[in-house]
């Protein structure tokens, strides 16, 4: 029992253990409010810098032109379409895989002793996937998608280029020069079809895809010197190159450097992030109304179309906000993949070889002219802007989903 007197201490004594209790709460709200200040201004300088050296450089030929050895004429079009693709492929293959992935270990997990520690274990590996480096997914992509860990080699004993093992979409041609140096081109059924042996009336097209028929000038036969006739005329060791053209369903295997393979690199990158943001989406809906929804009959996946994920939609797209953030500034892994910067050609399909912006910048902001650094400023701006643009359709979708 206490006395009278230690009860009278103690009360005595309490203000002053609030008072400490209060002064302690503000002095880490300050302590937390300086340190976000300090964020932001360091936030402020950065963005100051950049758009006070690249704004001057925005213009509608910046963004539609190509990469150039001269600055002041240099642009980001192949590298803008290219985060575009990369981007816009890596957002539709990462998110249904993601959200299916914590569709089933949330709403189906497993009642069996021994498949729950499987599932534990999943949901582990799934944690620490989430922190591994960028440059470590660009290596698995490059041995994965690139060359499909070398069981397709896509290089002979000469170290000569290989056609690919699947080809789609792609029609292979002979080209040609004439005596005019005009390029003619002579269809073929493959790139694995041998060169097309040279004879008279061969039938050919222009570049325009109009049908002509060659004529050859035999050994130690003049060249004619109508304009219509060399035109169509070529010499009998006239050597041809093989080239092709991609329809926009163009498809190969193994992927290669393309967007293909870069998107689904990337998406190794943020799937981890898309699983466990939805996992926590998934968790934070109250359990009654899953509980309501199999109450009145429903099975368990009609509770989870039509109660739970309507619901975690908020969520779900909150954690591909960050995702797609982080996939757009990705520079590494990119670079592992492709592993070009001067592009001068935006991707027409899948196949297609590509750069994005992440790179470009990289790429100038490392040279020494200071040209090139003004312009990666303004490539900064444009990549600011794209972020912006993905979030705010991100954002509204949430915002959509939000009301009741």
């Amino acid at each position: 029992m206490k006395s009278l007197g230690n009860v009278l201490d103690e009360a005595v004594k309490q203000p002053n253990s609030v008072s400490q209790r209060m002064a302690t709460a503000v002095t880490f709200q300050w302590l937390c409010r300086l340190t976000a200040l300090c964020s932001i201004l360091v936030l402020a300088v950065l963005l100051y810098t950049v758009f006070s050296k690249g704004f001057a450089h925005l213009s509608w030929s910046f963004l539609t032109s190509s990469p150039h050895p001269d600055p002041t004429r240099a642009g980001i079009w192949p590298a803008l379409m290219g985060t575009f693709w990369t981007c816009a492929a890596c957002g539709f293959l990462t998110l249904p895989i993601g959200i299916g992935t914590a569709i089933f270990l949330e709403e189906f997990r497993p009642r069996n002793r021994y498949m729950r520690w499987l599932h534990a274990l999943v949901e582990l590996n799934i944690a620490n996937l989430a922190g591994v480096p960028s440059v470590v997914y660009g290596i698995v992509g490059l041995a994965a998608f690139v060359s499909m860990f070398g069981l397709m080699d896509q290089s002979d004993n000469a170290g000569q280029s290989k056609p690919p093992f699947i080809d789609i979409g792609s029609r292979y041609y002979d080209q040609f020069l004439t005596l005019d140096d005009r390029v003619v081109l002579v269809p073929v059924d493959s790139n694995r079809s041998p060169d097309t042996a040279l004879r008279e009336g061969l039938e050919a097209i222009d570049q325009d895809g109009k049908p002509i028929n060659l004529h050859l000038i035999a050994k130690g036969e003049s060249a004619p010197d109508v304009q219509s006739e060399r035109v169509v005329a070529i010499r009998w060791n006239e050597t041809p190159g093989r080239v092709h053209r991609q329809s926009w369903y163009h498809f190969t295997v193994p992927f290669g450097h393309s967007v293909l393979a870069g998107s689904l690199t990337l998406m190794l990158v943020i799937l981890p992030v898309v699983i466990i943001s939805s996992q926590e989406a998934f968790r934070a809906i109250p359990p009654s109304l899953r509980e309501a929804a199999l109450g009145i009959g429903a099975t368990s996946w009609q509770a989870v179309w039509n109660v739970t994920l309507p619901a975690a939609i908020p969520g779900i797209m909150t954690g591909a906000i960050l995702a797609m953030s982080r996939a757009i500034g990705e520079a590494a892994p990119i670079m592992m993949i492709s592993g070009i910067v001067f592009i001068t050609r935006a991707p027409s399909n899948l196949m297609s070889v590509f750069t994005v912006l992440s790179l470009q910048i990289y790429d100038w902001a490392g040279r020494h002219e200071a040209g090139f650094h003004a312009i990666s400023a303004a490539a900064i701006i444009v990549l600011l802007l794209l972020l912006l643009v993905f979030n705010s359709i991100a954002i509204v979708i949430r915002q959509k989903f939000s009301q009741p």
